[in-house]
């Protein structure tokens, strides 16, 4: 489910999953002294996952797949960092691995409660007042599937000042044809410029925003 022309970056107020390996300085001094750097090292080189591809034995194809790359986070703990007088030191007798979240960073709170706040970003050359709308129909159509307890609301909406914007701009206008219109009747007296000038003002708006409306496409 997407809506075009939206682009949504990591949302604010909460915590990003992430798997922590935490070095314990006890564990890593005397004989098992490991440097912090060389935890990133052992699990760029065997936390891999090679590509193998497909063996075929009689009338079945099968995919071959290698065990270089834990399929458990708890698994990571196994994978060893060196040799020190003949016995292998893994990641579990220095560190420890678990399932957390790096340093929250930001806060976010609505009417007093905390909370989770997920902007939207437009991208392209999609109307701002089509995006808020399908955004709209997207939360009415997944708002039953949720659970009661968390709560779905818009805390801003970049469309009132669209529709603002817009709605100012034809009245503008609007009253600057009439009044040219009267201004013309009145010092001139010809109906026919009087109509000319009435209908050009718009038209002339009109197209300035087709045009800007096709270079904003290409």
């Amino acid at each position: 489910m997407t809506v075009p022309g939206a682009a949504i970056p990591y949302p604010f107020g909460g915590k990003q999953r992430q798997v922590q390996i935490d070095l314990n300085s006890g564990r890593a001094a005397g004989p098992r002294a490991v440097r912090s750097g060389r935890l990133p090292n052992t699990l760029a080189a065997q936390n891999l996952i090679t590509p193998v591809g497909t063996q075929k034995i009689g009338g079945f194809e099968y995919t071959i797949q290698l065990n270089n790359s834990p399929l458990r986070m708890e698994e990571l703990g196994d994978l060893p960092i060196k040799t020190v007088n003949g016995a292998m030191v893994y990641i579990r007798d220095v560190a420890t691995v678990r399932d957390g979240n790096p340093p929250q960073t930001n806060i976010v709170h609505v009417d007093g409660n905390r909370s989770v706040l997920m902007m939207v970003l437009k991208a392209g050359a999609v109307s701002t007042l089509d995006i808020i709308a399908g955004i709209k129909q997207k939360v009415v159509a997944v708002k039953d599937q949720l659970p009661d307890a968390l709560k779905i609301g818009f805390i801003g909406d970049q469309s009132v000042f669209v529709r603002g914007a817009i709605s100012g701009v034809a009245n503008e206008g609007i009253i600057a044809a009439l009044l040219t219109s009267v201004m013309i009747l009145l010092f001139l007296g010809s109906w026919r410029s009087t109509v000319i000038i009435a209908v050009s003002i718009p038209l002339s708006v009109l197209g300035a925003i087709i045009m800007l409306a096709r270079s904003a496409r290409h």
